[in-house]
């Protein structure tokens, strides 16, 4: 069984992958069982699978020739699964993509409710078969963990400040620190890895006016700065360049609309970065401000995670 992924938030949606191999010609009932950390049954799930399905032909383990040019391939959200993980599981992939075509496979989802409970979620997994049971060959990794960090304090240190942290969760978290500083026009960032002791304040040196802590495995972002000011960013999938005078021409690519900036539309669309804030970008043309964001040119990264 493989959990996807097992670092999440509340609002998100945890997948699990269940591959049985029967050996004979039966029809086992699978039981699916999911237990938040107050040990409460939040899932409870049952099947009866197909009988078993034929081996792929050797010579082609690992996909499927549909027609000259289209192969149906294994799933990528597994193999990406695999590859991230922090353990050398390869040799394990490569045994599983020679199974995968000789199992049947089964995906649950769970949306993980707001408010759920913080922590570890074990998931229970049995197979049965005229009256015999068999647990998960993975049952000491079938969990996944529900985290939630949040911002209890900034304050200047120097060029930069220091972020107190608050991980929520009776469990570490590991997180990942990306550091934006304007330098030439452009944006640099710096990335580096920390991990958050359970339940306990971090404090966090940051060497720039604005980061981001992103965790559950960049399924959410904790901004950290000294206000919480919105911040906007051009629409990435607007395409855009400097008209003749003092313009700018782009496109919506998704709506298939073209707008010509001036003056302020101009200044605030050139401003957004994804580091300035909306009090700035007003200064340069409040109106042109809210008929961008209207049009949905312009973005806010967001925050989230709650603060306080």
């Amino acid at each position: 069984m493989s959990v996807l992924p097992r670092r999440l938030c509340s609002g998100q949606t945890v997948t699990i992958h269940i591959r049985v191999a029967p050996s004979t010609e039966l029809f086992p009932c699978v039981r699916l069982v999911i237990r938040d950390p107050l040990d409460r049954v939040v899932l409870e799930h049952e099947r009866l699978l197909a009988a078993m399905v034929p081996p792929l032909p050797l010579e082609q383990p690992f996909e499927q020739r549909l027609a000259d040019g289209v192969c149906a391939a294994s799933p990528l959200l597994l193999v990406a699964h695999y590859l991230r993980e922090e353990d050398d599981r390869r040799a394990e992939l490569v045994g599983l993509l020679h199974d995968i075509g000789r199992s049947i496979h089964w995906y649950v989802q769970w949306a993980v409710p707001e408010g759920a409970a913080l922590g570890r979620y074990l998931v229970d997994l049995s197979t049965w078969s005229e009256g015999a049971q068999s647990q998960s060959a993975t049952a000491a990794e079938d969990q996944f963990f529900v985290e939630r960090l949040s911002l209890a304090a900034c304050c200047s240190s120097g060029a930069g400040l220091v972020a107190t942290v608050r991980n929520l969760s009776p469990q570490p978290v590991a997180a990942r620190l990306h550091e934006y500083t304007r330098r030439d026009g452009t944006i640099a960032t710096r990335v580096r890895a920390l991990h958050l002791p359970a339940s306990a304040e971090t404090d966090i040196v940051v060497e720039s006016e604005r980061a981001a802590l992103a965790y559950a495995e960049d399924g959410d972002v904790l901004w950290l700065g000294h206000t919480d000011e919105p911040t906007y960013l051009r629409n990435p999938t607007c395409a855009w360049s400097t008209g003749r005078g003092d313009t700018v021409v782009l496109t919506a690519r998704l709506t298939g609309k073209c707008y010509t900036l001036t003056a302020g539309g101009r200044a605030v669309w050139l401003a957004a970065d994804g580091l300035t804030g909306e009090s700035e970008l007003r200064r340069l043309g409040s109106s042109a401000f809210d008929a961008l964001v209207a049009a949905g040119l312009l973005k806010s990264p967001g925050n989230s995670s709650t603060a306080g």
